[in-house]
Order: structure tokens, then C-alpha cells, then sequence
């Protein structure tokens, strides 16, 4: 199972509110097939929310560029998810290489 990779400043709280992040530049056909959106704190590597995903969508002012949308979300705090040496804020993982039991997660509807 494929994992979409967030690394960013955005309040996962904020986030979870809303029900979708920011704008991304990101492979559209590769994130529409990930299970989970996990949102990792920038600067830290800490895995700080996991959304299911529900779909994407183009953001207005950027067509190259899309809001990732989730139905419920998990609060988490784990240590060392973010592990990628790229400036790039947009990675993909193998969920059975992250250190998070998705299967066990606590989720609330957003």
C-alpha cells in the first residue's frame, strides 16, 4: 500500500478541521491511488496526522498544483516518518516501510 508524504508547517488541527491541505505540486495519477495522507511536521520528521484519502483537486489560481482532500484523520506523534534528504515537501512511501500501524489508528470523521 502506497503512502502519500506531506512535509510541511501547516497545523495538522487546522488541517483536520477543513478536511484537506494546501496546495501541492505533485504526480496526480500516483497520489490518487494512495491509501493515507500522512502530514509530517517540516523541520522535525515527525508524522503529526494521517488522513484517509478521498480525492484530489486542482487548485484555482494553479492547475499544475492540487488540494489533497481526506474523509476522517488520526492524530499521531511519531519520531522519524519524514526520513528524505530532497528539498522536495512531496514524497511516497510503502506503508510497510513507515513506522505507523495504520490498521490501529484511531480515526474521527472530519
Amino acid at each position: 500500500m502506497e503512502i502519500l508524504l506531506l512535509n510541511t508547517r501547516d497545523d495538522a488541527s487546522e488541517l483536520a478541521a477543513k478536511g484537506f491541505t494546501g496546495s501541492w505540486s505533485l504526480n496526480a495519477k500516483r497520489a490518487i491511488g494512495c491509501d493515507y495522507v500522512v502530514i509530517c511536521a517540516l523541520g522535525e520528521g515527525t508524522g503529526v496526522m494521517v488522513g484517509k484519502m478521498r480525492g484530489l483537486m486542482r487548485t484555482e489560481n494553479h492547475p499544475s498544483r492540487f488540494e489533497v482532500y481526506f474523509s476522517e484523520y488520526a492524530e499521531i506523534s511519531v519520531p522519524n516518518v519524514w526520513e528524505r534528504t530532497t528539498q522536495n515537501p512531496v514524497g511516497y512511501a510503502d506503508a510497510s516501510s513507515l513506522p505507523i500501524d495504520f490498521e490501529n489508528l484511531n480515526f474521527r470523521k472530519v
